[in-house]
């Protein structure tokens, strides 16, 4: 992204630079191809709030990532998620192609839902990256030759989807995005076959499921974003990305969402008054309680009861 030089686009952070989706993505088609080479790297430590998968066409290169140095070959596959800090450096008389594609993970939500390999895509794209073994350098994916053909196939057709533009152009890109993904998810499974691997991963794994349900159970106190990414042990930011993608809402939303369930099922099964439903439900105000009720049901906790 050769636009990512623009002090516009930038927010400096420290020695970080964070990069905004809003100057690189546009709805409703948030997604980019762009290939990197020696002279193209990112050289300088930044973060984006867009992800990002990398595949490794020719040559090598430095990838400084999650506290981890890790050497890039041709057939390494990689991800970024949202706000995690990395940078690329050349390899002084080392070629280097990458094909970088950018997109927010709204892009794929619905195709991502409604398939059965989303545990592996999720499994590759977020946790993937968290990883880190005294023995192994996980924070990159190198695909056996099958699959190196396969996503260099897909990634060409991609390019030649966006190049052409022909009629439902986007769908087509979507569907070669996915294929793209399930690949790099089923080969990241096929890495964790690895007793170690696995039990390091599930470690993390187990962390994050950990915090949605402490989200489950305490829904009715006071909850906030950074004490569950905490649970997690994940940034908030990063915890709120990865969380969008499994559940398709935002962090405030599911939280509400499970409160107005609570609170319809006090309503109809109860005779509580409005002011115990809502403060049994884990609002703070009647106020905020009858917005957000409405909001999700369509109509007053008052003429809910009623209805029923």
């Amino acid at each position: 992204m050769s636009t990512m030089n623009s002090i516009n686009t930038q927010l400096h952070t420290g020695l970080t630079t964070f990069y905004r989706h809003i100057h690189f993505l546009k709805e409703p088609f948030p997604f980019t191809l762009t290939y990197r080479e020696a002279d193209t790297l990112p050289e300088q430590a930044h973060a984006h709030d867009f992800f990002q998968i990398c595949y490794v066409l020719k040559g090598s290169c430095h990838h400084y990532i999650n506290n981890m140095e890790v050497m890039l070959y041709k057939g390494d596959f990689f991800s970024i998620p949202p706000h995690m800090t990395h940078r690329l450096k050349k390899v002084n008389g080392q070629e280097i192609w990458i094909a970088q594609i950018d997109f927010l993970p709204s892009f794929l939500q619905e195709e991502l839902i409604h398939t059965d390999q989303l545990e592996k895509i999720i499994d590759f794209a977020y946790l993937h990256p968290l990883l880190n073994s005294a023995e192994h350098v996980l924070p990159r994916l190198h695909l056996r030759l099958e699959s190196q053909q396969q996503v260099e196939r897909t990634i060409n057709r991609i390019r030649e989807e966006l190049e052409q533009q022909q009629p439902m152009f986007q769908l087509a890109v979507r569907a070669e995005m996915l294929r793209l993904l399930i690949i790099a998810g089923r080969e990241f499974n096929e890495v964790l076959s690895g007793r170690e691997n696995r039990n390091l991963f599930q470690s993390k794994k187990q962390a994050l499921i950990k915090a949605i349900e402490y989200m489950e159970n305490h829904f009715t106190e006071e909850i906030h974003l950074a004490e569950v990414a905490a649970i997690a042990y994940m940034s908030p930011a990063y915890f709120s990305s990865i969380f969008k993608v499994i559940t398709g809402h935002p962090f405030t939303f599911y939280i509400n969402s499970l409160r107005v369930k609570c609170a319809q099922g006090l309503l109809l099964q109860t005779e509580m008054k409005i002011t115990e439903v809502y403060s049994r439900s884990g609002f703070n105000n009647a106020s905020h309680f009858i917005d957000v009720f409405k909001k999700h049901t369509g109509v007053t906790p008052s003429a809910y009861r009623k209805q029923a």
